[in-house]
């Protein structure tokens, strides 16, 4: 999956390109629209794929044994990869402090409005108006909406994400080969050097190439026998039970 990142210019939450059926871009966290899109730089791209931007045509020689994997991934392992690639960033207190302000915004505009109707603390010589009404009830509806919108947001965008596509692998000692069912032409290969990012969570494997592509290895498409294996040729110390 290749991914160009844009950071969102309300809630500064950095997210991936990726357009809507209308051609917009909105932030998973917050909902809004992201107008000012960088150009896309060379070896970048805005959609996911599942093959590189650039080819290399030079074909190197597998050695080793061969790890024949082939999978489809579901919706919560793209989800997953995109926050252990650190492309998806969890709002863990941010929706906490947003719920507690305008809960306070909403219990002051509350009292207010009972304050003057019991002419309490001087102010009683003006009666509440629409719009103190209007202010109580959108702070109230604000305290779940900070939790919810940005998770339909962040669903909407993951399931964007989601290709459906059946990724077929071949890992060996040196390298490993990428095949994308329907586009057997755009097989392409990757060294095992180390020269990208590799973290494991959620019982996958997620390698971030250097041109801003992630690639990810469910160990549920690995068998028993040869995922230790595995783990090793990617250099993986230790996995989750």
């Amino acid at each position: 999956m290749a991914i160009k990142t844009v950071k969102c210019p309300k809630c500064d939450s950095e997210t991936a390109v990726i357009k809507d059926e209308n051609g917009k871009v909105f932030c998973p966290f917050c909902g809004e629209e992201i107008v000012d899109i960088p150009e896309i730089k060379e070896g970048e791209q805005f959609e996911y794929s599942d093959v590189p931007a650039e080819k290399d045509t030079k074909k190197i020689e597998p050695v080793g044994e061969e790890i024949d994997l082939s999978f489809v991934l579901s919706e919560e392992e793209v989800g997953n990869a995109l926050e252990t690639s650190g492309k998806l960033k969890k709002r863990k207190i941010i929706p906490f402090i947003e719920a507690a302000l305008f809960g306070l915004l909403g219990i002051f505009s509350l009292l207010s409005i009972i304050f003057s109707y019991a002419g309490l603390f001087g102010m009683g010589k003006t009666k509440p108006n629409f719009s103190h009404y209007l202010v109580t009830v959108i702070c109230f509806c604000m305290v779940p909406a900070v939790f919810t919108l940005p998770e339909r947001q962040k669903k909407k965008y993951i399931r964007s994400a989601t290709s459906g596509n059946q990724v077929n692998l071949k890992v060996y000692e040196n390298l490993l080969e990428v095949c994308v069912l329907g586009n057997e032409e755009d097989a392409w290969q990757l060294e095992l050097d180390g020269d990208y990012g590799i973290n494991y969570e959620y019982n996958q494997t997620v390698l971030s190439l250097k041109n801003g592509q992630i690639l990810v290895i469910p160990d549920r498409a690995v068998k028993e026998e040869q995922l230790e294996t595995l783990h090793k040729r990617f250099k993986i110390e230790s996995k989750e039970n």
